[in-house]
């Protein structure tokens, strides 16, 4: 097994091994206060982009795949590493924006409107990532071997991508059921 599925594989054991909790609580919290549902949401969703800029940055410096092209993985790695810790940047800030809204009254009319509109317009920023790395996928790697590897990263985003623009779509439609 190369190094960079090994990478691949571990990254993704312990996102879903401590994704787990997050969701519980989440459920839980969702009850008492949606603010602070979506807190422990973001929360989460930050620790898991910090763990996958610490897996990228573990294949930027061995280089992916040995038959990669010198530098193209790596480059491929910095790039991802930078998205993924401003994610995460983000998501612990939208974070405690909603730690501040805990308990307090619900949300107008207007503002469920402008979540939902916040939220399309998210679900339509990871629909534009599935479709770069759907068109990565096809067209990467060498004829020696690295392409595969690359083809089963780029799947691998295209699935996560997908499963972000669900979730952001299903929190839009849920605020704007809650405007009505």
């Amino acid at each position: 097994m190369n190094a960079l599925k090994i990478i691949s594989l571990t990254a993704t054991a312990f996102v879903a091994c401590t994704a787990a909790p997050f969701a519980q609580a989440s459920t839980e919290a969702n009850a008492a206060d949606p603010h602070v549902a979506m807190a422990q949401e973001l929360q989460q969703k930050a620790a898991v982009a910090n763990q996958k800029a610490a897996a990228h940055e573990v294949m930027a410096r061995s280089g992916g795949s040995p038959k990669a092209a010198t530098g193209g993985m790596g480059r491929h790695c910095e790039k991802l590493i930078a998205q993924y810790r401003a994610e995460a940047a983000k998501y612990s800030a939208q974070a405690a924006e909603h730690q501040q809204h805990a308990g307090a009254a619900t949300l107008t009319r207007e503002q469920h409107l402008a979540l939902a509109e916040e939220f399309d317009a998210k679900a339509a920023a990871a629909n534009e990532k599935v479709a770069a790395h759907e068109a990565m996928a096809r067209a990467s790697g060498s004829p020696k071997g690295s392409r595969q590897a690359m083809e089963n990263h780029c799947d691998q985003l295209v699935s996560q991508y997908k499963a972000e623009a669900a979730d952001y779509s299903a929190k839009a439609a849920e605020h704007r059921l809650a405007a009505k």
